[in-house]
């Protein structure tokens, strides 16, 4: 199989512009891009470039230069004249080409010497200048046909033209009509007469007087009245009149004035530019509004088109966008803005900052095997117009690569370019070399990269390769490490050695270990050069041994020339073979225990000695809330409650020095049953626990009660005065058991409330009320007051913080007429045959002065019932349970609150309907499924008899072979015989393992027909089991 490179294909360049596939220049390309066709013409000339990527040194250069023969400019020949005697007349017969053309005139065919008698004309190289010209007959006048001839090496033109002699006065050729003029520039007025002689031309405007102005009249009759700078009062008409001997004409031209087109200024005229980044130069002109402006940006004088090159972007305001400038986008950017009238110009030079372009061409001077080093050559071209010009050169190199892939190192010594350039015919050349010391045993490739101010080049490969000799490896591997991991076993750890250390091929380490205290060397081969570890298994287990190791390098060459460095490491350490004593706690407090114990001999824990691990957990009891959690939160609550129980809490543990005989825990919960244990610990592992001790920290103090409300209602005796309800309860950590409450009411004051420094003077002492006890009715308080009250739990610890509530209990004076405040319903707990509910007495409304009510209580009814039953709580408490109902029934439920007065009469007042649904299921809906499953076991029993039936007929016999012998037909076989090959067998130890082979549901209506065989033939008469065994034995025949 041959390997074929594809040829380069090479980038042209005219004049420094890339010449594209797709140009519109008439450029053609053929051999694969490798010759440039062009038609030859004036604008094709200069200076040609193929630049082949990656082969720098197969550019070429080329220049074209082009020569023509004679040709007319834009001008053209000289026109034809008419004109009148006495006149000048001048023919100029100027002719492009290359070499410069040679003109020669002619009159009549007759080539202009010598002038004849008579005569007034002078040749001035392409010029012919006739004075006082006269007509005359037969040429001897001036009037006649002239010629000229331009001439050069390539070829000549010929041009024909006469000269005509008139006489007549002016008449105006066009009427000049409406011109258009720019504020502040020069402008011609213009009217053409025609006459012979020419007329004579003036001019008149009011405008005109004390203003510079010129005017006069070329050959071809057209008098011009030249404003040398037009003003705005230069508006309006002017007449123009043409005379001469023979009469006078006239004409007027209007002049209008306008605006001038004007470009903001540039901030600069050269600006720097990082490649990469947009470029983006602004353009934007005044001008007259009455006049339409188009723009137009050229880059060196050519025109940007974007549509013809996606690097260009113009907005709509005009402004210019490079984008990814590179340094060949450096150069003079241009904008026009132009009326009909004017035009305004700005330039800016733009200097790109770029990576310098590749280097051109670089090889492998020579390479030397044997000493280690190779020499490098290398050119580069760039203009010596760069913005940012080359400083320096780079080598990079990879020494095998098949092992180094994509990761090249940095030869630390760079290359000056200043040192080795110079400046030809406007190009940078710089051409250096340098010498890199090589490691043995390398397969050198190289690149190198040109380095400028911006940064660094495409790299450029260096052709050919330079590969060297082995030798032993110089040195060894660094960072030896030796760690055990059992108590057989070392772990030897290094930090492998990179390629160009190797030397050689067929790298790799020796290990060598031995006993600390002495022994043989033993030793390990480690063929991977790459490898960092290796595991060694020793003969015994001797934890925490202490071992000499030796990591060396080779390669096929031998050891290394240096002697490897000996480090100590130990084997693995065991398991600590001693179990502390003497573990006990000796001060417990409500969050904390220290503990104490005897200490170990260090020598048996078989490794290094750490120190001690204290390791506790708890039995946590996880509080329940109080009694006004929403919708059922208290039944999830005492749900989870024993589902925690049943989960140990994570275990938690304190790391203790190995000098230390006692220590100390601080993270306990109070009044909560403990467990602890402690061991040792080495490096590795930990060793046996000691026993377990067992102990409880003593009570904390509780945290505040939770759910505390405060409620005022009306009193039942005017003795009661104002009556306050409290409710609480437990708190949601108790620390330990609840010993009683404490209620401490402070009066308050809307001028002066009570705060933490003036509650001794406004509090009273705490009432106490039992653990039990979670709701209180405060009595004797004086009516439309503000409290504060203040609610504690205690544990044996002492005092918990208080929660607080403020209330504001209502007036002694309300309409006692009216019915009470609705009340309102809080659900605390749903259960299948009960549910507990919080009832809250009204608001007080101060404008309506409803009374809230002095007692309340509860009524509920099933669903759809219409008599309702009732329950009241105990005295003085707000929640109640209401038990005795139907799982999975829903109830109605309203609270009554009732205003009773001295006289005995109630009025009461009814909250809106809550409705309640106990779990469980409803008696009814038990009977219904206990009606489906019964439904159910009743169908399962008929789709076995159905079975068992289509079984018993399928298994039933035809008694075809009875029929046949009715008609005389015998059995082929006896009924006692099969075939011989297929005969039952007398060994009954060979039957299958199921005592038959088929079932009754297996055998058809033809069992009984011939030889009596069911595993021959089926109903449809198909072989079915013709090799099967014998129907004796194997069916049974009962019907």
């Amino acid at each position: 199989m041959v390997l074929k490179t594809p040829e380069p294909s090479p980038t042209w360049y005219h004049n420094g512009h890339e010449i594209t596939q797709d140009n519109a220049d008439g450029f053609f390309f053929d051999a694969y891009g490798k010759t440039l066709t062009f038609n030859v013409t004036h604008d094709k000339g200069g200076n040609y470039e193929c630049r082949f990527p990656g082969h720098r040194d197969i550019d070429r250069h080329f220049v074209v230069t082009v020569e023509s023969m004679p040709y007319w400019p834009v001008t053209g020949p000289p026109p034809n004249t008419n004109t009148s005697e006495g006149e000048t007349v001048n023919f100029d017969c100027t002719a492009s080409g290359k070499p410069l053309p040679q003109v020669t005139f002619y009159k009549n065919g007759i080539e202009m010497t010598t002038k004849k008698e008579g005569e007034n004309w002078v040749i001035d190289g392409s010029r012919l200048t006739i004075y006082n010209v006269r007509k005359g007959l037969q040429g001897g006048g001036d009037n006649a046909v002239y010629q000229c001839k331009a001439e050069n090496k390539h070829g000549y033109l010929w041009a024909n033209f006469y000269l005509n002699l008139l006489a007549f006065k002016p008449q105006l050729l066009e009427e000049p009509g409406e011109v258009e003029a720019v504020l502040g520039n020069p402008y011609t007025l213009e009217c053409k007469f025609f006459a012979s002689p020419l007329a004579t031309v003036s001019w008149k405007n009011p405008s005109l007087l004390g203003k510079s102005y010129t005017q006069n009249v070329d050959q071809l009759g057209v008098g011009r009245l030249i404003i040398d700078k037009v003003e705005e009062d230069n508006e309006g008409q002017y007449e123009c009149t043409g005379e001469n001997k023979y009469g006078t004409s006239t004409g007027v031209v209007s002049l209008l004035v306008r605006k001038p087109t004007v470009l903001a200024s540039l901030p600069f005229t050269r600006q720097t530019h990082q490649a990469g980044q947009p470029l983006r130069l602004p353009c934007k002109a005044e001008h007259d509004p009455k006049l339409p402006i188009t723009y137009r940006w050229y880059v060196s004088d050519k025109p940007i088109t974007p549509e013809d090159d996606d690097r260009y972007e113009i907005t709509e305001d005009n402004t210019l966008i490079v984008n990814l400038p590179t340094q060949f986008d450096s150069a003079e950017y241009k904008c026009v803005a132009s009326t009909k009238l004017d035009s305004s110009e700005r330039k800016i030079l733009i200097d790109v900052q770029d990576v310098p372009l590749p280097v051109h061409s670089a090889y492998i001077e020579s390479c030397d095997p044997d000493n280690n080093d190779a020499k490098i050559t290398f050119s580069h071209i760039e203009p010596s117009t760069t913005a940012v010009p080359v400083n320096e050169f780079w080598v990079y190199y990879q020494i095998d690569p098949d092992v180094d892939q994509t990761n090249w190192k940095l030869h630390p010594i760079p290359v000056d370019a200043r040192q080795n350039e110079a400046v030809v015919e406007n190009e940078r050349r710089v051409k250096g070399s340098l010498t890199i010391a090589l490691q043995p045993y390398g397969r050198y490739i190289f690149k190198i990269v040109a380095r400028n101010a911006v940064g660094d080049s495409t790299p450029t490969i260096v052709k050919n390769n330079c590969e060297t000799n082995a030798k032993p490896p110089f040195r060894n591997p660094s960072n030896v490490r030796v760690e055990g991991v059992t108590p057989n076993n070392l772990m030897v750890y290094w930090d492998p050695m990179q390629r160009e250390t190797w030397n050689g091929g067929k790298f790799g380490y020796t290990i060598r270990y031995r006993p600390k205290d002495g022994g043989n060397w033993e030793t390990t081969e480690v063929d991977d050069p790459f490898a960092s570890e290796k595991s060694i298994q020793l003969d015994k287990e001797d934890p925490w041994q202490p071992y000499e190791v030796q990591v060396r390098a080779r390669n096929e060459k031998g050891d290394s020339n240096v002697t490897p460095e000996s480090i100590t490491g130990r084997t693995g350490e065991g398991i600590p073979g001693v179990i502390v004593s003497g573990f006990k706690v000796d001060t417990i407090g409500s969050t904390s225990a220290q503990f104490s114990w005897e200490p170990v001999d260090p020598n048996a824990v078989n490794g290094e000695f750490k120190g001690y691990k204290i390791t506790y957990w708890s039995d946590d009891e996880d509080d329940l809330n109080g009694s006004f959690d929403n919708d059922g939160n208290r039944f999830k609550r005492e749900h989870r409650h024993h589902y925690k129980r049943d989960i140990p809490s994570s275990r938690k543990s304190v790391i203790l020095s190995k000098t230390a005989t006692m220590g100390e825990i601080t993270d306990l919960k109070p009044s909560t049953m403990n467990y602890a244990y402690i061991a040792v610990f080495n490096g590795q592992n930990e060793g046996q626990q000691s026993e377990t001790i067992s102990f409880r920290t003593k009570d904390g103090l509780p945290t505040a009660v939770s759910q505390l409300h405060a409620f005022p209602v009306n009193s039942k005796s005017p003795t009661e005065k104002g009556v306050v309800l409290l409710a609480w309860d437990e708190p949601r950590t108790s620390n330990g058991a609840i010993t009683h409450y404490s209620v401490v009411k402070c009066v308050s004051s809307d001028d002066d409330p009570v705060t933490t420094e003036n509650q001794e003077k406004y509090c009273k002492e705490p009432t106490i009320y039992p653990s039990d006890v979670k709701s209180a009715r405060l009595t004797g308080l004086e009516h439309e007051s503000p409290y504060r009250f203040h609610v504690h739990a205690h544990t044996s610890a002492g005092q918990g913080p208080p929660n607080s509530a403020e209330i504001r209990t209502l007036p002694s004076a309300m309409k006692y007429t009216l019915e009470p405040e609705s009340p309102d319903l809080l659900k605390e707990s749903i259960g299948d045959d009960h549910f507990n509910v919080t009832l809250i007495p009204g608001a007080y409304d101060d404008e309506i002065k409803r009374p809230v009510g002095n007692d309340f209580y509860i009524r509920y009814r099933q669903a759809g019932e219409d008599k309702w039953s009732e329950k009241r709580p105990e005295p003085d408490q707000l929640t109640t349970s209401v038990t005795g109902l139907q799982p999975g029934t829903k109830y109605e439920v309203q609270v009554v609150s009732v205003q009773t007065d001295d006289n005995g009469n109630a009025h009461e007042t009814t909250s809106r309907t809550h409705h309640i649904t106990t779990t469980g299921q409803t008696p009814m809906k038990n009977y219904y499924l206990a009606l489906l499953l019964l439904a159910l076991i009743l169908l399962l029993l008929l789709c076995f008899c159905i079975i068992c039936f289509c079984t018993r007929r399928r298994g039933q016999k035809y008694l075809v072979a009875e029929k046949e012998r009715q008609q005389g037909r015998e059995p082929i076989l006896p009924k006692d015989r099969g075939f011989e090959d297929y005969a039952k067998r007398d060994d009954e130890e060979k039957k299958s393992l199921t005592g038959h082979s088929r079932g009754d549901s297996e055998t058809d209506s033809m069992a009984e027909y011939g030889d009596g065989d069911p595993g021959r033939f089926t109903e449809d008469g198909s072989f079915i089991g013709q090799y099967g065994a014998q129907s004796k034995g194997l069916i049974n025949d009962k019907p």
